[in-house]
């Protein structure tokens, strides 16, 4: 989701964080992976609550709110033609999966991105993977295999799409189809004739 369809940016993240007084913040955040609390509530490790409560440990006079629209600065925007496009898709028969590192926090701020065109984040996926959900985080081999065992799809007739190689590479273990996302990349000129 991030990196691909939803645009990103660490730095707006760990900015507000270290408003908060989150000194070391930066040794937590990673374009691509989360290290502690950060990392344990992606995983599933950790509910909501057991991560605000890890948080404030740290930063002890933020509030549950102030700590979840710090998290969510990570989240910038979702530019209208990527919905068109999955719809387009869709409506090609083609069936769209969502398989996302995220967090119940950031997934449930990300879902509102997708109601600009009238319709929800479930219009768009046929089935939707989140890493805290599946317990697995990408590039882990276990995040590829739920998604097998669950949809039951042949992952030689299947295209993954993410921002990360390291993500790309654990796919193609698999035998997925692979294509890199990189900034600035427009897929409608990668997925449609």
């Amino acid at each position: 989701m991030g990196g691909v369809l939803v645009d990103i940016s660490r730095q707006s993240c760990v900015d507000a964080y270290l408003k908060l007084g989150f000194r070391d913040v930066n040794s937590y955040l990673g374009d691509y992976g989360q290290k502690g609390p950060f990392l344990k509530i992606e995983n599933g490790e950790l509910t909501e609550q057991q991560f605000y409560d890890a948080i404030h440990a740290i930063i002890p006079n933020a509030s549950n709110k102030e700590i979840a629209d710090a998290f969510n600065q990570f989240i910038t925007g979702l530019p209208v033609y990527r919905l068109e496009l999955l719809s387009l898709l869709k409506a090609k028969g083609y069936r769209l999966m969502l398989l996302s590192n995220t967090n119940p926090i950031v997934f449930e701020k990300a879902k509102e991105l997708f109601t600009q065109l009238g319709l929800t984040i479930n219009n768009y996926f046929d089935d939707i993977f989140c890493s805290y959900q599946i317990k697995a985080i990408k590039p882990d081999p276990q995040a590829f295999q739920s998604v097998i065992e669950i949809s039951g799809i042949v992952p030689e007739e299947t295209l993954f799409i993410d921002d990360s190689q390291n993500n790309l590479n654990a796919a193609m273990a698999f035998g997925f189809e692979t294509l890199l996302a990189t900034d600035g990349m427009d897929l409608r000129e990668k997925l449609l004739p």
